[in-house]
């Protein structure tokens, strides 16, 4: 697939994210004050959320990871970073749009945006070391 195409599908995934994470109506269906965990889902939602936008990323920016060492050359460090970045951004959507979340809920938000890029980095690095001991077996 081209990488212009690639980019394409990244940015709908993360304007779709970003939309998602700033509307209050999806805010009040994806995890509503009835429910007494209601807080831990959404902070679960998110991880989720945000593990999809570091996919999609990597997927744009490195689409054949396990196949060259130097393409994926701080791929972690990347996801980490632009994934706890892309978090800040929609707290800041969040603040125009009227949030009343306190700075520390802020900030814990975009660690779980962070995290999210860190579950994506390891699966991949999981899946390299995986990928080296099988082609030292053949």
């Amino acid at each position: 697939m081209p990488k212009t195409a690639r980019f394409l599908i990244f940015l709908i995934v993360a304007a779709s994210i970003y939309v998602t994470g700033v509307s209050n109506e999806v805010y009040i269906l994806a995890s509503p004050q009835s429910l007494a965990f209601h807080t831990a889902l959404r902070k679960a939602e998110s991880i989720v959320a945000f593990s999809v936008f570091a996919a999609t990323l990597a997927w744009w920016l490195w689409p054949k990871p396990l196949h060259s060492t130097r393409n994926r050359r701080g791929l972690g460090f990347v996801l980490v970073v632009t994934t706890a970045a892309f978090s800040a951004l929609i707290e800041v959507g969040q603040r125009v749009s009227g949030s009343t979340e306190s700075y520390a809920e802020s900030l814990f938000d975009v660690g779980c945006g962070a995290l999210g890029g860190y579950i994506v980095a390891t699966l991949i690095a999981l899946a390299e070391r995986r990928r080296s001991r099988t082609d030292r077996t053949r």
